[in-house]
This record gives structure tokens, C-alpha cells and sequence, in this order.
């Protein structure tokens, strides 16, 4: 008679009390972009800090198989730590070059630290809207119009748009 070890995996999108980085470098690299993405909002519900997550969690991230930047993955940009303070300044630095699923990732984490949603608006939309098809840039500019916003301050939030 054999004995099978159990697998110590829980079923898929059930999570384990804890997460070790034993588990998370057996799990992650082999999980779906939807189910690494639901892992990390578990994570984030759990208390985890942007800085956790880029130190201990997105080198094990799987490739995204959808278009270029819609989700994190190992080797783009690199991992985000969002300081504890972020300032305008950190971030017209920091946003330049991270793709759409980055600026996914910061627009998340500030929204989580109470960021009202025009302050979001007003700090990344700049550097988001080039990175987008110019239809959905202008779908965006359109809607803030309809929100009442003036024409200056749409073309303060999307110069040459």
C-alpha cells in the first residue's frame, strides 16, 4: 500500500491563514493573471503595504498573457514601493515610466490611504493619458467636461489633449 502526500495547496481561491514565502514561491509563479490578482487584493485586505508586496510578492508574479500593461509582472519597470508619504513631486517622478498596470498599482494604493478621488485624478491623469488609446484618453476628457470641469483645467490635466 503507498501513502499519497496530501498536498498542502489549498484549493484555488482559498488562502491560507498565513502566507510564507515558501508558499507564495511554489504558488505564485504557476497562478493565473486573475488569480495573482485576486491573491494580492487578499493580501492588501490582510494589511499588507505596497513595499511588502514589491518586496516579497511581485518577483514571483507571472507574466501577464493579456496586452502589454494591463497587469504587474516580473521584469517590466520593476517593483513599486509607494512611499509613506507621497507628494506630487514622487510622484511626476516615479510615473513617467510605469506602464498602465503600474499606475493601476499606485492609483490603488492611494485610494486605499483615504486619496479623494479628484486628488487621484488631478496627480495621475497626466501621466496616464498618453499611455492610453487616444479614443479612451478622450472618452476620459470628455468625461470630466460633463463633470463640470473648465477647459483649462482639462488641458492642465492632459497638455496637447
Amino acid at each position: 500500500m503507498r501513502f499519497r502526500r496530501r498536498s498542502t495547496r489549498p484549493p484555488r481561491g482559498e488562502y491560507p491563514p498565513s502566507f510564507t514565502h515558501a508558499w507564495i514561491r511554489r504558488t505564485l509563479p504557476t497562478a493565473s493573471p486573475a488569480e495573482a490578482r485576486a491573491l494580492l487584493d487578499t493580501m492588501r485586505g490582510r494589511g499588507w503595504t505596497e513595499a511588502e508586496v514589491a518586496e516579497r510578492i511581485l518577483p514571483y508574479m507571472p507574466a501577464s498573457s493579456g496586452p502589454a500593461g494591463d497587469s504587474p509582472q516580473a521584469g517590466g519597470v520593476g517593483a513599486i514601493s509607494v512611499p509613506a508619504q507621497v507628494s506630487t513631486t514622487w510622484l511626476d517622478r516615479h510615473l513617467p515610466p510605469m506602464d498602465r498596470g503600474q499606475i493601476r498599482l499606485v492609483v490603488e494604493e492611494l485610494e486605499r490611504r483615504g486619496w479623494q478621488p479628484t486628488e487621484v485624478a488631478v496627480a495621475v491623469l497626466p501621466h496616464l493619458l498618453p499611455k492610453l488609446p487616444r479614443a479612451d484618453a478622450n472618452a476620459i476628457l470628455g468625461g470630466l467636461r460633463e463633470l463640470g470641469m473648465t477647459e483649462d483645467e482639462v488641458a492642465r490635466l492632459a497638455p496637447g489633449g
